[in-house]
């Protein structure tokens, strides 16, 4: 009698699936093995903030640029007094765009 490679197969696939879908998330190198280039301060008019990893220092993003990831808040970050607004009713992994707290207050009021 042969074996029925149908289910093992499934099964197979099943199991690479899940491995797969458990290994897709952000993964970060120690910051001990991450050279960051120098960044001039003057270069940034938003202000410095810490990169994804928070390892080194990046510009952050100004009024109106795209902010945040596929990773949330620890994507792309904003200056000083913004905030990254993906709307009122976010989804998961949606990117947004730096305003002040003021403009998010109306932005939220708008999207009733």
């Amino acid at each position: 009698m042969g074996l029925q490679t149908g289910p093992h197969l499934l099964l197979l696939l099943l199991g690479i699936l899940a491995f797969v879908q458990r290994n897709q998330g952000l993964s970060c190198a120690p910051c001990d093995d991450v050279n960051c280039d120098p960044l001039d301060p003057a270069t940034c008019p938003a202000g410095i903030a810490v990169g994804v990893c928070e390892c080194c220092t990046i510009c952050a993003k100004g009024p109106g640029q795209a902010c945040g990831s596929v990773f949330g808040d620890t994507g792309e970050k904003c200056g000083t007094g913004l905030r990254c607004w993906r709307g009122s009713r976010p989804s998961h992994g949606s990117r947004g765009f730096c305003v002040s707290e003021d403009q998010i207050r109306s932005l939220d009021y708008a999207d009733y």
